[in-house]
C-alpha cells in the first residue's frame, strides 16, 4: 500500500494552514508557532516542531527568533513540487526496500528478482508525476496536471 508518513502529513497540514492564513487581507507577514500550530491542527507538538525545523533547514519556512517569535512561510508553494517535500522528510520514493544500499538486510534474491526492473521504472514514473504537483496545486485547490 502507498501511504504517506505521519510527518509528512504534519508537513503538508503545516504548510496549508500558514498559506491559508497569510493570504487573508493585511497578513502577509503571518507567523505561527509550533504550539500553536500543534493546537489548531490537533497534530503532537513535538512531531511539529521537528517538521517545522526540516522546512526551515530547506528554507521552506524561516524562523522567526524572539519573544513574538515562529515560523513563517519563505517560498511560495507554486515552486515546491509535492514529491520534494517527501524527499526531505522521508526521504527518496521508494516502492520496494531494496532500492537503498542504507538496507540492514539486503534481499535475498535482488540479483535475480523477476519484479525489480518493472518496479524501479514504476518508481521513476511515480517519481516525476510527483514532481509535476506543486504543494500550491496538491493543498490549495489548484488545478492537477494531467
Amino acid at each position: 500500500m502507498l501511504k504517506l508518513s505521519k510527518k509528512v502529513e504534519y508537513a503538508l497540514m503545516s504548510l496549508q494552514f500558514m498559506a491559508n492564513k497569510s493570504k487573508t487581507p493585511h497578513n502577509d507577514e503571518f507567523q505561527v508557532t509550533a504550539r500553536q500550530l500543534s493546537r489548531s491542527l490537533k497534530i503532537p507538538f513535538d512531531s511539529v516542531s521537528k517538521t517545522l525545523q526540516i522546512l526551515a533547514s530547506k528554507e521552506i519556512v524561516i524562523p522567526v527568533h524572539g519573544a513574538q517569535g515562529g515560523y513563517k512561510l519563505n517560498k511560495d508553494l507554486s515552486q515546491i513540487s509535492f514529491n520534494y517535500i517527501i524527499e526531505i522528510i522521508d526521504g527518496p520514493l521508494a516502492l520496494v526496500s531494496c532500492f537503498y544500499c542504507e538496507r540492514e538486510y539486503p534481499c535475498p534474491i535482488e540479483d535475480s528478482c523477476p519484479i525489480l526492473d518493472p518496479i524501479k521504472q514504476l518508481t521513476l514514473f511515480l517519481d516525476k508525476q510527483l514532481q509535476k504537483i506543486s504543494l500550491e496545486t496538491l493543498l490549495l485547490g489548484g488545478k492537477f496536471p494531467l
